[in-house]
């Protein structure tokens, strides 16, 4: 049966990829005949992006529901297997959910505004708009939404593919060692604060700020060298195996989380 289902998993995991992939073909083709192609590495990077984050946000969410883990696993591979049985047991409790929810929701409007997502300011020089705005495949179809003078919201496909990924599993994560740590003091052993840090607060959360610094400063220095596609290239691939590393490191903080001996008494 579990060789069944994971099988079965597989080949929904092979359907959703092929899927995506003939409809970021069709909007590559589209793009080569209205020349929005420039250079290919900042072409091909956001839909690495959406291609790994919206499956990962399935295989969470159909095991989260459905799976039947069992702990016959070898200790490798458990660091990479989610107990996800004894995670349902955790997301059944009602009060579980709601923090679950909160912080998920909290993850997400901070991910989302360090990412220039969510778009704040306080002087009130925003215009009141509604529009979408068409784009290369990725980075587009942008909504740009902004109900008000000090608000705004601009909805990219690859990063709000990303936001959901890391938002889902990230409050999840927090609401689990907050639900464990209240229950069991010692639960804080079970999970290494190093590996608990860079779950919750990945890396990729500081990509978006750290590279607007750069780019003030270095970024006129690049110019004038004739290195600034280049440099461009290279954050952008820094931000995209950082994502590819946070939702990793996620996934391992899963499998520690629910395989820890206290769990069984915490949870109860």
């Amino acid at each position: 049966m579990r060789r069944a289902g994971s099988g079965r998993l597989s080949l929904e995991i092979t359907l959703i990829v092929l899927l995506l992939l003939y409809f970021e073909l069709l909007g590559l083709m589209r793009d080569l005949t209205t020349s929005l192609i420039y250079d290919w590495p900042p072409t091909l990077a956001p839909l690495v992006w959406i291609n790994i984050s919206i499956p990962f946000i399935y295989v969470f969410l159909r095991n989260l529901i459905t799976s039947n883990s069992t702990t016959n696993v070898g200790r490798f591979a458990r660091l990479f297997s989610p107990n996800f049985s004894n995670l349902r047991t955790l997301a059944q409790n009602a009060t579980f959910r709601k923090l679950w929810i909160v912080l998920s929701v909290l993850y997400f409007a901070a991910y989302g505004y360090l990412q220039g997502m969510i778009v704040v300011d306080i002087s009130g020089g925003l215009e009141p708009r509604f529009l979408i705005v068409e784009s290369s495949v990725g980075y587009g179809p942008v909504l740009v939404w902004s109900p008000a003078c000090f608000f705004g919201v601009v909805l990219r496909p690859y990063i709000l593919s990303a936001a959901l990924a890391l938002s889902l599993v990230g409050g999840f994560l927090m609401a689990a060692f907050i639900s464990l740590l209240v229950l069991k003091q010692k639960i804080a052993a079970a999970l290494p604060g190093p590996l608990a840090g860079l779950a919750v607060l990945c890396p990729t959360c500081l990509t978006s700020p750290a590279m607007g610094l750069i780019l003030a400063y270095i970024a006129p220095t690049v110019v004038v060298l004739g290195i600034g596609t280049a440099f461009f290239n290279f954050i952008l691939t820094l931000s995209t195996i950082l994502l590819v590393a946070t939702l990793l490191i996620q996934w391992v903080a899963l499998s520690i989380i629910s395989r820890t001996p206290l769990y069984s008494s915490a949870v109860a």
